[in-house]
């Protein structure tokens, strides 16, 4: 699922960085974003305890990888199924509209004006 969700945030990303060069700064922007929401550089579903931010925050695909990690290679036990429903969707959703949105620009690609 984790290649899914990649390759899904590539498509756009190609189409997009295709059009506007300068979106490199978004993207690098966007990725620390999710990467300090995930709770990667520490544990912030326990230091959140207000339900609206919790949801914002499980929404993450990023967190909910990590999540899902930390409780296979951690904790030895199976993620559960609400973490594969949330992460399938992301990645199952970024990887079809991802692909679309790539797929129609794909005339203008070899175009010298843009």
């Amino acid at each position: 699922m984790q290649w899914a969700l990649n390759l899904g945030i590539t498509f756009i990303m190609a189409r997009v960085g295709f059009r506007f060069p300068d979106t490199v700064q978004l993207m690098s922007f966007v990725s620390r974003v999710l990467m300090y929401g995930s709770g990667v550089i520490f544990p912030i579903d326990q230091m959140l305890t207000h339900p609206v931010a919790n949801a914002v925050i499980e929404a993450n695909p990023i967190f909910q990888m990590l999540r899902m990690y930390r409780q296979v290679l951690m904790d030895g036990t199976a993620p559960p199924a609400e973490s594969w429903m949330i992460l399938g969707g992301w990645a199952g959703g970024l990887l079809l509209f991802g692909f679309l949105f790539f797929w129609r620009g794909e005339a203008s690609y070899g175009d010298e004006q843009q």
